[in-house]
């Protein structure tokens, strides 16, 4: 990301910035730039430059994005500038005399105002948007786009604006999966009629669900209630329905599944996993499911 940030701003150095301050120096523009205008409008191109090259990175890695990156930074980058660098640094050089603490108080300060911008960007409708998972093609061609817009220096550079615009395309195109299943086989998300996952469970994994749900694009918390909707278990495993009106079973036999994985410790490697098995709609009244021994049950 951070890579990529810096070639947005040299791009931009490159590109904007000789037009920025080619002006005339006329009244007006003296006038514009005593006031900070030409300051104010270089802190808004470079944090939007810098954010829109850093999205792809941010949607992939954290499946969110910033729309209000922006007007965060202008009104807390001042202050981060003026304030809170320069009062951590005379406190550090203040701090062998016992004089620290006014510079850490003005520190203190400006961070309280980082805080209070944050919390109301974070308040503003859509502040937070959220982008489901859509694996590492987009990516690629979204740091294409990116280091041809960045690099080239001649017309050509441009082309880069239709890579991006097919990496986006791509990105929102990409198909979400029907079935998770964790590696220990204790955590099954089975995508339900709603569009939504349900999760059958026999272990309580809250940074895995909350991962699937990030990557999902759902705002759901791990303990919400919804997440079990439509789920039925027994001893022998649980059945929900799925998008197309059948019914779908997942084996979680918790003892088979610890005693498969002592077995695979004691062998040097192995790793269980849940069966899963989908019923058509006419037969929704039964599911198979599998234990990790292998035996299958058929209730």
């Amino acid at each position: 990301m951070s890579f990529a940030a810096t070639l947005g701003l040299v791009a931009l150095v490159q590109i904007g910035m000789p037009r920025l301050f080619a002006s005339p120096d006329n009244s007006a523009t003296a006038r514009v730039a005593l006031w900070g205008g030409r300051e104010i409008m270089t802190l808004a191109l470079a944090s939007l430059v810098a954010g829109l090259a850093t999205t792809p990175y941010a949607a992939f890695h954290f499946h969110r994005v910033t729309p209000y990156g922006v007007v965060a930074n202008l009104a807390a980058m001042p202050v981060v500038s003026a304030v809170v660098m320069p009062a951590g640094l005379l406190g550090l050089l203040a701090m062998p005399f016992g004089l620290d603490g006014v510079f850490w108080q003005l520190m203190g300060w400006g961070i309280d105002w980082m805080i209070v911008v944050t919390e109301w960007v974070a308040g503003l409708p859509g502040a937070i948007g959220r982008m489901a998972a859509f694996g590492i093609g987009p990516l690629i061609a979204s740091s294409a786009g990116i280091v041809l817009l960045g690099l080239l220096r001649t017309p050509l550079r441009w082309a880069g604006s239709a890579v991006l615009a097919l990496a986006v395309v791509w990105a929102l195109a990409v198909p979400q999966p029907d079935i998770l299943i964790s590696g220990d086989g204790h955590n099954v998300g089975v995508r339900g009629r709603d569009g939504r996952l349900h999760l059958m469970r026999t272990a309580k994994d809250a940074f895995l669900v909350k991962e699937w749900l990030a990557a999902d694009a759902d705002a759901r918390q791990p303990g919400d209630a919804s997440l079990a909707d439509g789920v039925s278990c027994d001893e022998a495993g649980c059945v929900t329905q799925l998008t197309d009106g059948g019914v779908g079973g997942a084996g979680v036999a918790a003892r088979r599944l610890e005693r498969r994985l002592r077995a695979g410790g004691a062998r040097g490697g192995g790793e269980a996993s849940a069966a899963f098995m989908s019923i058509p709609g006419d037969r929704a009244g039964s599911f198979s499911t599998t234990g990790c021994d292998g035996a299958a049950a058929n209730p």
